[in-house]
């Protein structure tokens, strides 16, 4: 009898270490799962950097092309208003010149001028 109670609290000691058996490998299995879905989080958002990184890449190679751009640009501009300036100033001493050269209001066509080569009659 002793024997018989022995094993049937045995019997019922090791029901209730299946039971802890199965309640961890529950909380097991949950916790794979949680890292399987986490490890997939991550990867997706590896590749999500990785494509972000390489954008990245690519946009501040266009931002320095653009300022490069934009500095001839600006170079080009300078340039050109000089160009202008000069172009102006140029038009601006043709004009005065022109203007001092012949007085519209100060010659008289009243009076008519004999050139050597005309006979006056």
């Amino acid at each position: 009898m002793a024997i018989a109670s022995r094993v049937s609290k045995m019997e019922g000691e090791m029901g209730r270490m299946r039971a802890k058996m199965y309640e961890k490998d529950h909380i097991i299995f949950e916790l794979e799962d949680k890292l399987s879905t986490l490890q997939q989080l991550n990867q997706d958002a590896e590749s999500r950097f990785k494509i972000a990184f390489e954008e990245n890449i690519k946009l501040s190679e266009e931002r320095d092309s653009l300022a490069m751009t934009a500095k001839k640009l600006s170079r080009d501009l300078s340039k050109l208003e000089a160009f202008k300036r000069q172009l102006m100033q140029s038009l601006n001493d043709d004009h005065a010149s022109q203007a001092e050269t012949v007085d519209i209001g100060t010659w008289d066509q009243s009076v008519p001028k004999a050139y050597p080569d005309q006979e006056m009659g």
